[in-house]
């Protein structure tokens, strides 16, 4: 925030207004994805979307606009990673073996909140300004966004194979 000319408090309050955004985002999304016939898959492109959005925002933290897009990026982006991080790994695994596959989720994502921070400090060193290694990211989620489109649910692969049987 202070590289972005903003005070303490201001960046503070992004993630206190962000949560007006994410608790009905989840509601919503969970509901949807619950009582419809909603893929996955376009959750997970909606929340690369989102991720991309708040990235553009945190760029340009600095303005009115960045610090609005910001806000509502981070608070969508909270809420359909909720429902992604509680639906996807039994639809499209089963529960067998849920806790394994959980807990091997769970390394990745402790690893990868350690690497953030390193990325963006040396990002800063090497590319000047967290706006530049923000920016740098945004290849990660155009990534996402477009391998969600090839994405499919490995039951229902598993049940058209058996039916072909």
């Amino acid at each position: 925030g202070q590289e972005m000319e903003k005070s303490r408090e201001q960046a503070v309050l992004m993630f206190f207004y962000s949560s007006f955004i994410s608790i009905p985002a989840r509601f919503a999304i969970s509901f949807i994805v619950d009582y419809t016939r909603f893929r996955l898959r376009y959750v997970l492109m909606m929340l690369a979307a989102t991720i991309a959005c708040y990235t553009l925002g945190l760029a340009w933290f600095n303005t009115t606009a960045g610090w609005i897009v910001t806000i509502i990026g981070f608070g969508l982006s909270g809420g359909t990673w909720g429902v992604l991080g509680n639906v996807t790994f039994p639809r499209y695994f089963g529960r067998k073996h849920l806790g394994a596959i959980s807990g091997v989720c769970m390394s990745v994502l402790v690893i990868a909140s350690a690497i953030g921070p390193a990325y963006f400090s040396y990002g800063k060193l090497i590319l000047g300004s967290y706006r530049n290694a923000a920016l740098s990211t945004l290849v990660l989620p155009v990534i996402i966004f477009i391998l969600a489109f090839f994405t499919r649910n490995p039951q229902e692969t598993k049940r058209a194979d058996n039916e072909k049987d």
